[in-house]
C-alpha cells in the first residue's frame, strides 16, 4: 500500500499540468476546452484499459472459493471501529482541493491549480517513500493523529492566503497529513477482516472516504454560497472544512490513546546480500 499506492501521485501532477496545457491551447475558451478535457479523459481511460488486458494476459485465473458472506454481514463481523471516522474525514478535507479551490483560485484571480496539486503529489510522494516503514516505529495510531492535524492545519493554511504562492503551504501540509494517513486507515481498516476477505474491508475503508466526499461536497458549496457571505464564503467554509479533521483527531485520541500497535512490536525483518529472498518478496 505504502509503495504501490504512491503512483496515484503521479497522476495527480500529471492531470492539473494536461488540464493547464489545454487551457492554454483552448485560449480559455470554456466550449473547447470541456470538449477537449472529455475527450483526453476518455483516450486515457482506453489506454488504461489496454494496459491491463496486457499486464494481466496469460495470468492463471484464481481457484475458485465458496462464496463470500454478504458485505453487510462482514461488516457486522468484523466492524474496524472508528478507523471507518478517520476514512470519512479524509473525505472531507479532499473534497477542498479537488472540487472548490478551483473556484477559489479563480474568484481571487490565482491561476490554474496545477501547482497546487503538485506541490502536495510531490510531498505525499516523497515521504511515502522514504519512510514505507514509519508505522512500525510510530504506530498507526499516531500516524492517524497527526495525518489528521496536519491536514485540519492544512485547511486553516488556505483561510489567510493573498498570494498564489501561499497556496504552497497548504498542500505540504495536506499531502503530508495524505501520506501518514491513506496507508494506516486502510491498514487498520482491513486488518480486522480474516486474511479471505481483507479485499471487504479494504472496500469498506474507501467507501468510507468517498462517503465523506459524498455528503461533505454540497454541505461545503452551500457554505460558500451563503447570502451572509455574499456568495463568496470560501475561507469560512476552509474554517469548517479545517475543523473535522481536528475534531475527529481529539476523538481519535481520546478513543486510542492507550492503544499499543501491533506493528511496533514487529521488527522489520532483513536479509544480508546473497540469502535467498522473504516468501513477501517472491
Amino acid at each position: 500500500i505504502a509503495l504501490f499506492g504512491s503512483s496515484g501521485f503521479i497522476g495527480m501532477i500529471l492531470g492539473p499540468q494536461l488540464s493547464d496545457v489545454l487551457r492554454r491551447l483552448c485560449h480559455d475558451d470554456p466550449d473547447i476546452f470541456f470538449p477537449g478535457v472529455f475527450q483526453a479523459t476518455v483516450v486515457l481511460v482506453t489506454a488504461y484499459v489496454f494496459f491491463i488486458i496486457m499486464a494481466t494476459r496469460g495470468i492463471r485465473l484464481p481457484e475458485k472459493h465458496p462464496a463470500r458472506p454478504s458485505l453487510i454481514r462482514l461488516t457486522r463481523a468484523y466492524w474496524p471501529g472508528w478507523v471507518v471516522l478517520v476514512a470519512v474525514a479524509m473525505g472531507i478535507v479532499f473534497t477542498v482541493p479537488s472540487l472548490y479551490l478551483v473556484r477559489f483560485t479563480r474568484h481571487e484571480q490565482f491561476g490554474g491549480i496545477a501547482t497546487y496539486w503538485t506541490t502536495y503529489a510531490i510531498m505525499a510522494f516523497a515521504f511515502r517513500l522514504r519512510t514505507a516503514a514509519l508505522s512500525q516505529r510510530v504506530g498507526r495510531y499516531r500516524l492517524i493523529f497527526c495525518g489528521l492535524l496536519f491536514q485540519g492545519v492544512g485547511l486553516w493554511a488556505l483561510i489567510p492566503v493573498s498570494e498564489s504562492w501561499h497556496l504552497l503551504c497548504s498542500a505540504a501540509l495536506c499531502g503530508f497529513g495524505h501520506a501518514l494517513l491513506f496507508p494506516s486507515i486502510v491498514s487498520l481498516g482491513s486488518g480486522t477482516f480474516p486474511a479471505r476477505y481483507r479485499g471487504s474491508g479494504t472496500n469498506l475503508t474507501l467507501g468510507c472516504l468517498d462517503l465523506g466526499v459524498g455528503f461533505s461536497a454540497p454541505l461545503l458549496g452551500k457554505i460558500i454560497d451563503l447570502p451572509a457571505f455574499d456568495g463568496v464564503g470560501f475561507r469560512q467554509m476552509f474554517f469548517v472544512a479545517g475543523s473535522m479533521p481536528l475534531i475527529v483527531a481529539l476523538i481519535w485520541f481520546l478513543a486510542n490513546r492507550r492503544r499499543i500497535d501491533t506493528e511496533t512490536q514487529t521488527a522489520p525483518v532483513t536479509r544480508t546480500s546473497g540469502s535467498p529472498p522473504l516468501e513477501e518478496e517472491t
